[in-house]
Formats: C-alpha cells, structure tokens, sequence
C-alpha cells in the first residue's frame, strides 16, 4: 500500500511539473504496482483457505482416530461388573 501511495505521489508531481513522460512511466508504476498488490491479496486468500481445509481435516482425522480407538479398547470383565 505504501509503494501504491507512493507511484500516486510522484505521479501527481510529475504530472504538474510538467513532465509528461515521467508522469506516464509514474502511471505505468502505479498500475503495475495495484495489479501486484491485488495478485498478493488473492494469493492470501487461498492460502487462508487451505490452512482453513487443513485444519478442518486434520481435527476430523484426530476425532475419527480417538473414536476407533476408544472402540477397539478392551475393557476387562471386572471394570464391566456391577458390584
């Protein structure tokens, strides 16, 4: 955002100094510069997502394991008797 910020800047000088083509190369910048900022932010979205998938699978693989595992845990007849 600051390098955005900072291609306006020197866009806007350029333009009222009169000079046309550093004006048009600051444009050229600025358009480049939020064509990247944007491609970053979409990037960080499917990242968020995978890390969100991720997650979300690795605590369904964590319970499914648990319940297998409290399923096939052998209880002793004394532990199952009513005293």
């Amino acid at each position: 955002m600051t390098a955005i910020n900072l291609s306006k800047l020197a866009a806007e000088a350029a333009f009222n100094a009169g000079a046309d083509q550093a004006s048009v190369t600051a444009q050229n910048s600025l358009q480049f510069t939020q064509s990247q900022v944007e491609h970053v932010r979409q990037q960080m979205l499917e990242a968020e997502r995978q890390l969100k998938d991720s997650k979300a699978e690795d605590s369904e693989r964590l319970q499914n394991a648990l319940s297998t595992a409290m399923e096939d845990e052998d209880v002793p007849d004394a532990y199952l008797r009513e005293d």
